[in-house]
């Protein structure tokens, strides 16, 4: 995902992977970056505005608050973060005693439950950074960087009329936003093959040449990069397996006919799976 971002030919990222592999977290770096050492203009979008807001609680914490960087984050081989971001860009919070270097007193930004403007900037139209839902606002004419985060999910994707309603703000609202230069970071996951993001795939890459392919990403001739990693894989052996199998386990569990013991499914020989599963259906009769 970062080498799609950091890729500054590719003016949009679609990134589909399971629940829990972190592709939040990812974007939430990734704002923070932009908004801080690129001075960008963000939009964080979830599918409420509610949602979206709460996300940004997260985010404000990590602009001032030193107690956030002893969190370890969640997932393998990770670390407690050895930079803070107010080490390296100073307190993004105002207080009374700031001043510029020529003296005068630093007015008061607007932080709210939606919008966050850095020290500065508090005469800018646009926030350095806000929150909304699909279907909500956008504030200003034009934004930098768009972060779309599970915007099309199980719920709202199996209402045909909620789809179209969600795909013209999208395509007819969010993408004419974008200032010129301006990029795009979709994340989600799939829930079916008639769904949004399909459609989001046909439209952004369906007449697009591959340019470089490794793995999970995908670079097209036209600036848009996908990277999809898929939750079950197939490993050198031809096996089926979990894209993180010390949280997400594919190996079901059987209870033995006699309920004495439950064993992993590839644990038991043929002949013991079917006598479970055939003293599980006798109960259910």
């Amino acid at each position: 995902i970062v080498t799609a971002w950091e890729d500054r030919t590719n003016h949009t990222v679609i990134v589909l992977a399971s629940t829990g592999s972190g592709k939040d977290t990812i974007g939430g770096d990734i704002a923070l970056l932009e908004s801080l050492d690129r001075q960008k203009r963000i939009a964080w979008i979830m599918e409420s505005g509610d949602q979206s807001e709460k996300r940004l609680t997260r985010a404000d914490r990590y602009y001032w608050d030193k107690r956030a960087y002893d969190l370890k984050p969640d997932g393998p081989g990770t670390q407690i973060p050895t930079r803070t971001i107010p080490g390296e860009f100073g307190h993004y919070k105002w207080n009374p005693k700031l001043r510029y270097p020529d003296g005068t007193k630093v007015e008061t930004p607007k932080w709210t439950s939606n919008q966050l403007y850095f020290l500065g900037r508090q005469m800018e139209a646009d926030p350095n950074l806000w929150a909304t839902g699909v279907g909500g606002a956008l504030y200003g004419a034009r934004i930098d960087v768009g972060i779309l985060s599970d915007i099309f999910t199980v719920e709202n994707q199996m209402s045909p009329p909620e789809r179209e309603k969600q795909w013209a703000w999208v395509h007819g609202t969010f993408l004419t936003r974008l200032d010129a230069g301006g990029r795009a970071l979709f994340l989600g996951t799939r829930v079916a093959e008639w769904d949004n993001w399909g459609r989001l795939l046909r439209e952004m890459v369906e007449d697009a040449e591959v340019v470089y392919q490794d793995r999970y990403y995908t670079k097209y001739d036209n600036g848009v990069a996908v990277v999809v990693v898929q939750g079950i894989q197939t490993d050198d052996e031809g096996n089926e397996v979990s894209y993180w199998p010390e949280k997400f386990d594919l190996d079901a569990f059987l209870i033995s006919p006699d309920k004495s013991e439950i064993r992993r499914r590839s644990e038991l020989s043929k002949e013991q799976q079917k006598a479970a599963k055939d003293a599980a259906a006798a109960l259910n009769d």
